[in-house]
């Protein structure tokens, strides 16, 4: 199998303070599918896990999942996940247990926060674009209004991916493919956007070489299999450094 495909079973055995009561498990994102079980009782599922390729679906839900209320002061966690569709696989972040008003308050922070930001950068986006629109020659104001685009974009993508919750129903290869290029397009519009500013500053070599390598990543993006550009990453991560 190709690194980073496969499937694995993580268990743990769970020892909570003495009446600890009303927790819950906060899940991010795991790649590409997971089942948690407590005790052996299903508790969260995304995407569909399996041993195989033809079998196996990708999904990203971030959820706070509930504890059972019959749960004892010891139990035995165990999630099970695959992947078969992205170039990493497992566990890439930690599962949390708490307080379950606690991390539900954290998690709405979060989300609450993206989308907060996102609504700024499109309105600071809206507004160079009517900028360019009145002043055509003024390439940087262009630039700057799909930097703003792109940023407000990438943080619904992926601060608790939000994007999965905006718009049911997505599909997991559409909010890969955005956070993929909404961070291509921050870098090419960011140096379209300096250059703009300071032309004399900026080597036009280097704006363009960054701009053309833009252009070569995205579209690949767009037409490579999200198993096949994501293990393109550290090419993306060397040209944003």
């Amino acid at each position: 199998l190709p690194s980073g495909h496969g499937y694995a079973t993580y268990r743990v055995r769970v020892r909570l303070p003495a009446g600890a009561r009303d927790l819950a498990l906060r899940i991010t994102t795991v790649g590409t599918a997971y089942r948690l079980y407590v005790d052996g009782h299903l508790l969260a599922q995304a995407g569909r896990v399996s041993t195989r390729r033809e079998g196996a679906e990708a999904a990203y839900l971030p959820l706070i999942v509930p504890l059972p209320p019959q749960t004892d002061d010891e139990f035995v966690l165990q999630l099970q996940a695959s992947n078969f569709h992205y170039a990493n696989g497992g566990l890439w972040e930690p599962l949390w247990i708490g307080d379950q008003h606690a991390l539900q308050a954290e998690r709405e922070l979060r989300v609450g926060l993206a989308a907060y930001l996102a609504g700024t950068f499109f309105i600071i986006g809206l507004y160079h674009l009517v900028l360019w629109l009145i002043r055509r020659d003024d390439f940087s104001a262009l630039a700057f209004a799909l930097l703003s685009a792109a940023v407000g974009v990438r943080g619904l993508a992926t601060d608790e991916t939000y994007l999965v919750e905006l718009i049911p129903g997505i599909r997991w290869e559409t909010v890969v493919r955005v956070e993929f290029l909404s961070m291509l397009l921050m870098l090419g519009s960011a140096w379209a956007f300096v250059r703009g500013l300071f032309p004399d500053a900026v080597p036009k070599a280097l704006a363009n070489g960054l701009g053309a390598c833009s252009f070569v990543f995205a579209t690949l993006v767009i037409f490579l299999d999200v198993d096949g550009f994501s293990r393109l990453l550290p090419g993306m991560q060397a040209i944003l450094v």
